[in-house]
């Protein structure tokens, strides 16, 4: 190795063989040649002493990443160091007097409770380079109450230039300093905006975002398709072309919410959801029939993931059935009839027979003999993704026989098991495709 050349440094306490005095101790000695730092651990004393003592005079990356300890008071600095490009801190604040930050591309601070409004502010309007910023659980950043608070930057909500931004995720802050920053912050090139907030925050967020509407307009108008997901852990998220909404709910999924949610998105953005194709996950939900009678009515759901962790338990498995039939509602449709893709992993002894039965039902109705019915007949599927979803361990095994019967089923759609595809009893498997949720 050349005697100057650059440093890519990186020290995780888990799996380190050396002490973590000893890796610095010895990376110290060579702290002009330090490119970038990355380190995992809950203690920062000896990393943050050589940024503050050494000043890595060409450092451009730093993570310090790992448990946040509410007793110690971390800071990085680091008076005369090197032109930073990357920081990810998820422990310590930065002191941006002794940092260099004009060139800083990307930013990304989280678990940080002390760090204040003020701070944050004066970082971005230092770092009018970035590309890629991350703001996650930043409890201490509590707008004022009063107008002034304290807080002269914040009087007269001068916009933050960010001119090269493509990417901002905001995730968990207070919901008034999260409309703060949609509603001051401003660029012309992001392609992606993430967004998880609560439930009592989703509707006062919209001013917010309604604000960014032209500059979304192009990362969501040319989506070719987008995804729904709704979780038994109290969350739903859509996500369309560049956009992400994840709101998160104190107890029971509300589809009340969702459809609120759901049409202020497709005016809004003057996006036709009702044409797009959609990728709907069911993940670890029970839904009520009503809500995928909604989705069959109101969307076009060509891809449907069914997946549960078999350590909780699901009854997902339940609604297999109802898609194999004509719904009892007045209108008698079939559930989600522009399905072509099917994925699931709740392959187990009591809904195995389920879901061959359904699959056959489906792609038994012949669209010949349809003509002139007032229903909705489903499509024929394309793709079945068939998996175990752990319930068998340590390795779930082949069950040919299962297999057989869905490609008798299937009438021709492709059928894959564990992400490979079934091609007949005496080669069992192709290589390896794709993973089943993608």
């Amino acid at each position: 190795m050349a005697r100057e050349s650059p440093l890519d440094l990186t020290f995780i306490i888990n799996t380190s063989k050396i002490d973590q005095n000893d890796f610095f101790e010895l990376a110290g000695a060579k702290v002009s040649q330090w490119r970038s730092l990355v380190v995992e651990t809950r203690f920062w004393e000896a990393a943050l002493m050589h940024l503050q003592t050494h000043k890595p005079p060409r450092l451009e990356t730093l993570h310090l990443t790992g448990c946040h300890r509410p007793d110690v008071e971390d800071e990085i600095v680091s008076s005369g160091g090197g032109p930073l490009k990357d920081i990810w801190s998820t422990t310590a604040r930065v002191h941006r007097a002794s940092l260099h930050l004009s060139n800083l591309k990307s930013l990304h601070l989280s678990g940080i409770p002390s760090i204040t409004v003020t701070e944050i502010i004066a970082i971005l309007q230092q770092s009018s380079d970035l590309e890629l910023l991350r703001l996650d659980s930043l409890e201490g950043a509590v707008m004022p109450t009063e107008p002034t608070g304290g807080l002269p930057n914040l009087a007269f909500h001068s916009p933050i230039q960010l001119p090269f931004l493509i990417k901002l995720h905001l995730s968990d802050l207070s919901f008034p300093f999260l409309n703060f920053l949609l509603s001051t912050l401003a660029f012309s090139q992001l392609r992606t905006l993430n967004i998880i907030c609560h439930v009592d925050e989703q509707s006062s967020i919209r001013s917010g975002i309604c604000r960014l509407n032209p500059t979304l307009f192009p990362a969501t108008s040319d989506a070719q398709t987008y995804k729904v997901t709704l979780a038994t852990w109290c969350y739903y998220s859509i996500s369309i072309g560049g956009l992400c909404i994840i709101v998160t709910f104190p107890d029971r999924l509300s589809m009340d919410q969702f459809d609120e949610t759901f049409t202020w998105l497709g005016d809004r953005l003057g996006v036709t959801l009702a044409e797009i194709p959609l990728h709907l996950v069911l993940n670890d939900c029970n839904p009520e029939l009503s809500y995928l009678e909604w989705f069959t009515h109101r969307t076009n759901v060509t891809n449907l993931t069914l997946s549960a962790n078999a350590f909780f338990g699901s009854g997902l498995e339940d609604i297999i059935p109802f898609l194999g039939k004509q719904t009892p509602s007045p209108s008698s449709a079939w559930l989600l009839p522009q399905l072509e893709v099917f994925k699931t992993n709740l392959v187990h002894p009591q809904s195995k027979d389920q879901i061959a039965d359904m699959i056959q039902r489906r792609q038994s109705v012949r669209p010949a003999s349809l003509i002139g019915l007032p229903v909705a007949w489903p499509k024929r599927f394309c793709e079945i993704w068939l998996a175990d979803g752990g319930r068998e361990y340590p390795a779930p095994q082949v069950n040919e026989d299962f297999l057989l019967k869905v490609v008798r089923a299937a009438e021709g759609a492709d059928v894959y098991w564990e992400g490979k595809k079934w091609v007949g009893s005496n080669n069992l498997f192709s290589e390896n495709v794709r993973e089943i949720y993608t």
